[in-house]
């Protein structure tokens, strides 16, 4: 069924790990080795050879990924986003709920200040104020 791609799997793999995209691949095919497929047979192609390689990972003895994974986690140091715009905090109400402000206006005024973020963070500290009026109101 899947006969003109028999082994071209492992470097229709290699480029789709190189980023290469599917119609790319579909043209290096057609140039390189001469054969002409759809993009459908190559991505199905990359899901075997993909499947293939993950059962042999997973069968492969002496494996620890969940316990190196769970050691970097470990070492890893949690960042709170709020942290660096918490002194503004009482800035950012005032702009977005006395003046109407949105997110994009708001940073424009905080790097008017003088004060070094970005429009996520913001963003992030918008829905952090929301769910702290959500739960005032609740109660």
């Amino acid at each position: 069924m899947n006969s003109k791609l028999n082994g071209h799997h492992e470097e229709i793999l290699s480029l789709r790990i190189q980023s290469y995209t599917l119609g790319m691949i579909q043209r290096w095919l057609s140039e390189q080795r001469q054969v002409n497929v759809c993009i459908s047979a190559i991505s199905r192609s990359i899901r075997r050879s993909l499947n293939t390689q993950r059962q042999h990972s997973l069968s492969v003895s002496g494996s620890d990924f969940d316990r190196y994974r769970s050691d970097v986690d470990a070492s890893l140091q949690r960042r709170t986003y709020r942290r660096h715009l918490n002194k503004y905090i009482g800035l950012i109400e005032n702009y977005r709920y006395v003046k109407g402000f949105g997110a994009e206006q708001i940073l424009i005024e905080l790097r008017a200040k003088g004060v070094k973020t970005s429009l996520s963070s913001i963003v992030r500290m918008l829905q952090v104020i929301n769910e702290q009026k959500n739960k005032e109101f609740r109660c």
